[in-house]
């Protein structure tokens, strides 16, 4: 394999095979050109894709990480240090009912956000509750953490999907739930809706929201990592994706996934 420089400044790889033979003495090449250019980029276009989908994934972690350490721990930290003083200073009653009231908040604050990372990390209602639960569930908590009205609805979809080893399930989980945080990071929507049902064969997953919208096109060029993980999750299951949005109109994203012919 080796790299031609055309007059116009491109380049073309190329793919050279050749075969000697001997006919009456004399030698005579035999073989072939293969134009391997569109190989090559397709391979140079899956590489930058895994380095991108690799550092997203790490700067996750480094978030949740984050989480863990600058919020949690030091608000445990912080909590273990006014129980200790109060502790010590037991003759206040009713600053010490007033104290541990806070305290009670708190912890249930705490709780809410190790149950949250923990469900980022992996969803368990899925697999204990089935799909419809798991995302009615995180439809409830993201809507109860920020200014977002979601509305969610599930037509005929049975607790186990047909002929699903939990990935379609898991798919369709993570679909809605990297949907809904764009939603929350960049439109600057009101209110969103998801819907989910089972028909003809199919699972269709629909997120709309009533943001700012963006051009499907121009994201699509700047390689925007969201869109991009979706449709790889979405591909990996035999399904398609469709992405509707019309700046200041909102945007609205179907999943299709076939599940009669999984197994």
């Amino acid at each position: 394999e080796y790299r031609v420089l055309l007059r116009d400044g491109n380049i073309r790889w190329i793919h050279s095979r050749g075969k000697l033979e001997t006919d009456n003495g004399s030698r005579i090449v035999r073989g072939a050109l293969v134009d391997i250019t569109k190989l090559k980029m397709a391979e140079e276009a899956i590489h930058d894709l895994s380095r991108k989908l690799m550092n997203a994934q790490e700067k996750e972690r480094a978030r949740l990480a984050r989480e863990l350490h600058d919020d949690l721990s030091q608000s445990i930290a912080l909590l273990s240090v006014q129980l200790a003083t109060l502790s010590s200073n037991p003759k206040d009653l009713a600053h010490v009912k007033d104290q541990l009231d806070r305290f009670v908040n708190e912890v249930e604050r705490l709780a809410t956000d190790v149950h949250r990372i923990s469900h980022e990390l992996h969803p368990a209602k899925l697999t204990q509750l089935g799909l419809e639960a798991a995302l009615g569930g995180f439809c409830r908590e993201l809507s109860a953490a920020h200014p977002l009205r979601i509305d969610f609805e599930a037509d005929n979809l049975p607790r186990d999907l047909p002929q699903d080893p939990q990935d379609i399930s898991l798919c369709l989980y993570r679909v809605a739930q990297e949907s809904l945080r764009n939603v929350v990071k960049h439109s600057e929507a009101t209110s969103a809706r998801v819907g989910i049902k089972l028909e003809d064969g199919h699972v269709r997953l629909s997120i709309s929201d009533d943001g700012n919208g963006f051009d499907p096109l121009a994201a699509k060029v700047k390689e925007a990592l969201g869109l991009i993980s979706i449709d790889e999750r979405v591909r990996a299951v035999n399904g398609e994706v469709k992405v509707i949005s019309v700046v200041g109109g909102g945007t609205e994203i179907e999943v299709h996934i076939p599940v009669a012919s999984m197994g």
